[in-house]
């Protein structure tokens, strides 16, 4: 249970792409399928008391790895047998479907006993409930007979998004009006970022590539645009809007704002001499396409949820030396964010 088209200068995606591109799908993949989820929070607090255990939902990750948090309140220890998911009309501890993993304060699975005290509960159950259309509660078999249940979802509690605290991978290729010699360029790039309020806050840096143009440092031995090693990093500040209707639900338009700056030393000129050493800044609007969390259930600020988004950057970047010659940049990228 739980949860960056075609820039103005001309073949730019085609010319300047990360060097690693090619090679980045399957692992980036592979680490959505094991990060990927949204915590989502009672709107208003949900607890249940059996006998002398309390118990409070927490939070609800949504995703492709769910996961449930609980905290737990007893006045005598308790050894815990099994556990359920199952529906709020089914009589407490009589089935449903069984939880694969309790863990009890960080212990591993196997750790069944609750002491008395405060304690924090992670579950998980085998069919994941992706539907999310029904009331379901969480059930608790004690060795000693007695059953503890709380609600974990009501379709009357509506349920938002916490703050996200996420790891960013991002791809990405931009064309420009020649700028220093320099007319493409692209980048792979990693950081981190939170959310504050709607928008969603992040810090990146990488390395990629830069391509020169033939007139100043003339062609490769290939034939092909001279490049040279970029390093960088930028600020990235992104909200977004939900799509209307069902059938969009998952969908959310992206809008935002980045800063961003690399440095390189373009490959020896045409004329012999050696490259100079570059230090360019951009700013850049970015509308885009993201992917959320889609499921039917009381989840509200969908908007907020996107995992991997695909985007147009398009603004403006300058050469340190020379602020007041500005180029023209756009191009296309992506991001995916894994949830902490």
């Amino acid at each position: 249970m739980a949860t960056e088209p075609t820039c103005g200068c001309r073949g730019a995606a085609r010319r300047a792409r990360p060097p690693t591109l090619a090679g980045l799908g399957a692992v980036l993949l592979a680490a959505l399928a094991v990060g990927c989820g949204v915590r989502f929070r009672p709107a208003v607090p949900m607890r249940a008391q059996s006998d002398d255990v309390e118990l409070e939902l927490v939070s609800m990750r949504v995703g492709l790895s769910p996961e449930i948090v609980l905290t737990a309140r007893s006045s005598v220890p308790h050894v815990i047998e099994r556990g359920y998911l199952t529906v709020a009309t089914r009589a407490p501890c009589t089935g449903g479907a069984e939880l694969t993993r309790i863990a009890i304060d960080g212990e591993p699975a196997r750790s069944t006993t609750l002491p008395e005290g405060t304690h924090t509960l992670r579950i998980d159950s085998p069919d994941r409930l992706k539907g999310y259309t029904l009331d379901i509660v969480a059930d608790f078999a004690m060795e000693d007979g007695t059953c503890a249940r709380t609600p974990v979802l009501s379709q009357s509690i509506p349920m938002d998004p916490g703050r996200r605290v996420v790891v960013m991978l991002r791809a990405g290729a931009l064309g420009n009006t020649t700028l220093a010699g320099i007319k493409a360029s692209a980048d792979f790039q990693l950081g981190a970022g939170a959310s504050v309020g709607p928008m969603l806050l992040t810090a990146h840096f990488g390395v990629g590539t830069a391509q020169c143009v033939a007139s100043l440092c003339g062609p490769g031995d290939d034939g092909k645009a001279k490049v040279a090693t970029t390093v960088g990093g930028g600020l990235s500040a992104i909200g977004g809007l939900p799509l209307p209707g069902a059938a969009f639900r998952s969908s959310v338009v992206t809008l935002g704002a980045r800063y961003s700056y690399f440095t390189t030393r373009l490959p020896e000129l045409a004329s012999g001499q050696d490259g100079p050493r570059l230090n360019v800044h951009a700013l850049q609007a970015l509308v885009g396409w993201g992917i959320g969390i889609g499921f039917q259930g009381p989840f509200r600020h969908r908007e907020r949820t996107p995992f991997m988004e695909f985007a147009v950057p398009v603004g403006v970047m300058a050469e340190q030396r020379a602020f007041s010659q500005v180029a023209v940049v756009g191009g296309i990228e992506a991001r995916f964010l894994l949830d902490l």
